[in-house]
């Protein structure tokens, strides 16, 4: 992991180098700013000219600046910085952040001032923040050497531990998050924006920011992982401490896909190994600033729910349909009370109300008239429902009346072991929103913030008592057996099916019987000694996908039929790629009937090997209903993937349809997931397309197999 130096973010000794009067230029508005946050440490500005800026004597070089400087500041123009980092490191400065532009991101005579400046670091050893960088806020300390307006929204100091920090590649996206959400009454620790990363970059600070005893939750934006071993080194940490990260991250479109020879590299784009591997560690990911937003809300400031079970409150019944509406989007349970309940709460409510879930206490309880519903009568009977997880009071603080009569009950149920969100569907008043802040609640915006929010509590919740035993746990060493080392030995590109189902047998999995033919009478013999109807299906390095060259017969019960279908095959295969080597036509009996699914492993260049699953078949581009996972995966890992896909109910049996051998599948994904990890390096990809899942007590059969090997020189790449 990459240190930041000890004072860089609480820094007693600050160097502004281009630092000028007012605040027209960047270094003098960084000068500025520092000055009104109440920055209350040393203050040096280097200008050429000297003379005195901001008040504070000006030195002509960092040479002539008195020591110690903790952290150097540097808007200089972009040709002039890497001798201004030198200079700062010859001065002893351990870090240094760079404001100025037109580097990586200003084209090629950019991309070679970056260069020029990783070189002075890597032989200097000063630490850089940037170049391009838009600086930091440390909230509590009041250090703000950042140039943005956005410092000047009022922060709110919570209790300490219950800060968010947010660090982000974008300068302006990080400072916004921090100015919505203070807006909000939201606290905020640190706000961090790392620019180019030429040297620190994001991982460096968020795993700074999650040892730091101040946060309680992580916001992060980024476009691209620069290391993602130790962007995984911090998630981890910040599971070991259970801290959040909350992730947006750019890239999600299918628009920088390539065609790929395998299903598996196909719908393996790097947004779904991101998902797999970000859920594996515990972060949360969110789409947008609000977003984010509301995801964090939820974390700092309420319990976590022990289930997806929430009860919607509210005097509008609109308000109640539509958050259960999203409720369902979003995956939560949203259950009728039970009856003993419902007859409690028709006793405080007026017979045209719903005691049903939602629960529509009607406008005359949001009126608080005599014998009126209120959000703690609600409450009282329902808080401790066993069937019930969290709670959701949807109502109207336009006016602060409501929150004046019944805040502090609201608050009282809020800080029980049940979470309790509050949305208001109209703006919220600055009385309304002044009590809130005063009672420490927080009230969310949109019904679909509110549920979304609570599906993300709800889902760390469910990482920190599944999934992070797991990940804190010593990783388990996967040895490849000596055979299978043996069959790789020399070999590299795409395999065909058989030598892929050999290496797979080799390593255990089971495989169906098979027989490579290299002529029309040994076709022939193989389906004689069978004795079943077989497939034959052409055999070639460069015909990966068999179907669109035609090189498949099916159901071949005969030998005549055999050998009249290996003829066929070839002039097929022959007339669709002329220059393909063909090794022979592979004859297996036909699989009992079953429900066709995808199992696949693929090395992604950032997270190492995903295992896939999916329903599979010709249709698996098309139905798209896959899920990855990072590999290896236990088999009850296996089986919370399966029950991931969308049409898991199709395996557990529809409509009269046999239920498909789950167990089964569970333990082939399990173990095709460990063989691909042992693989290391040596792998680029397995593809079994289709994996037939026969009825339950039955298994699976391999249908194909395509695998792909690193050349040596990939390896060592």
């Amino acid at each position: 992991m990459t240190l930041l130096p000890k004072d860089f973010l609480t820094p007693r000794h600050i160097a502004v180098i281009g630092a000028s009067e007012g605040s027209g230029k960047i270094g003098g508005k960084i000068m500025a700013t520092l000055i009104s946050c109440g920055y209350a440490g040393r203050l040096l500005p280097i200008n050429p000219r000297g003379g005195v800026l901001h008040g504070l004597p000006a030195f002509k070089s960092i040479a002539e600046a008195p020591g110690p400087i903790d952290l150097a500041l540097i808007a200089v123009p972009a040709p002039i910085v890497a001798q201004a980092v030198a200079e700062c490191a010859a001065a002893g400065i351990p870090g240094a952040i760079v404001f100025s532009s037109g580097f990586g991101e200003a084209g090629a005579e950019g991309a070679a001032l970056q260069r020029d400046l990783r070189a002075v670091i890597e032989r200097t050893g000063i630490r850089v923040a940037g170049p391009n960088a838009e600086g930091f806020f440390n909230i509590r300390a009041k250090i703000a050497p950042t140039f943005s307006p956005a410092v000047h929204v009022k922060s709110i100091a919570g209790p300490i531990g219950r800060d968010i920090s947010v660090v982000a590649q974008s300068g302006g996206l990080g400072f916004a998050l921090f100015n919505r959400g203070a807006a909000q009454g939201l606290s905020f620790g640190t706000i961090v924006s790392v620019g180019n990363q030429v040297d620190l970059d994001l991982a460096a600070f968020a795993h700074h920011l999650i040892e730091d005893e101040g946060t309680a939750a992580l916001l992060l934006y980024l476009e691209s992982f620069t290391r993602p071993d130790a962007f995984l080194a911090m998630a981890k940490e910040a599971a070991r401490r259970g801290k959040p990260v909350i992730l947006g991250k750019a890239g999600r479109s299918d628009a920088g896909r390539r065609a790929a020879a395998s299903h598996t590299g196909a719908l393996g784009g790097e947004d779904a190994a991101c998902d797999a591997i970000l859920a594996r560690h515990g972060v949360l990911r969110g789409d947008d600033q609000d977003e984010l937003l509301d995801i964090a809300a939820g974390l700092v400031k309420h319990s976590l729910p022990a289930g997806r079970r929430v009860a919607v409150i509210s005097p509008s019944g609109g308000t109640g349909v539509w958050l259960a509406d999203a409720a369902a989007r979003f995956g939560l349970e949203v259950p009728e009370i039970d009856a003993e309940r419902q007859a409690r709460l028709r006793a405080i409510m007026p017979a045209y109300g719903s005691p049903v879930n939602p629960v529509d206490l009607t406008g005359q309880g949001a009126g608080g008239g005599q014998g009126a519903a209120s959000f703690a009568d609600a409450l009282s009977i329902l808080y401790d429902a066993p069937y019930l997880d969290a709670f959701i009071l949807a109502g109207s603080f336009a006016h602060e009346a409501r929150l004046k009569r019944e805040g502090e009950a609201i608050r009282d149920f809020a800080r029980g072991p049940k979470p309790v969100l509050l949305h208001s569907y109209t703006l919220v008043s600055d009385a309304s929103r002044a009590i809130l802040e005063g009672l420490g609640l927080h009230c969310f915006a949109t019904a679909t913030g509110t549920v979304r929010a609570l599906a993300a509590m709800a889902q760390y919740q469910d990482f920190l008592a599944t999934t992070r035993p797991a990940l804190l746990a010593p990783p388990q060493a996967l040895a490849l057996a000596p055979e299978v080392a043996a069959l790789l030995e020399g070999q590299h590109g795409m395999l065909a099916e058989y030598e892929a189902k050999n290496i797979l047998r080799t390593a255990g999995l089971s495989m169906p019987p098979h027989v490579l033919a290299r002529s029309a009478a040994e076709a022939a013999a193989a389906q004689a000694s069978f004795g079943a109807p077989v497939a034959l299906k052409i055999q070639s390095r460069e015909i990966p996908h068999k179907t669109e060259a035609s090189g498949i017969a099916l159901d071949i019960a005969d030998g005549a039929a055999a050998h009249g279908a290996f003829h066929r095959i070839l002039a097929a295969a022959r007339g669709f790629a002329p220059d393909a080597t063909l090794s022979g036509v592979l004859v297996e009996p036909m699989a009992k009937p079953g429900i066709e699914m995808i199992l696949g492993v693929k090395r992604d260049r950032d997270f190492g090997h995903m295992i896939m699953v999916g329903f599979g078949g010709i249709h698996v581009e098309v139905l798209r209903d896959v899920t990855f996972a990072p590999a290896p995966v236990s088999p009850d890992e296996a089986l919370a993937m399966l029950r991931r896909l969308r049409a898991f109910a199709l395996l557990e049996g529809v409509r009269g349809s046999a239920a498909a051998d789950i167990p089964a599948l569970a333990r082939l994904i399990s173990h095709i997931s460990a063989f691909g990890a042992s693989l290391g390096d040596r792998l680029q990809e397995i593809d079994l397309n289709p994996v037939r899942v026969h009825p339950a007590g039955q298994g699976c059969s391999v249908l194909d197999a395509l695998m792909i090997l690193s050349s040596e020189t990939e390896e060592t790449a």
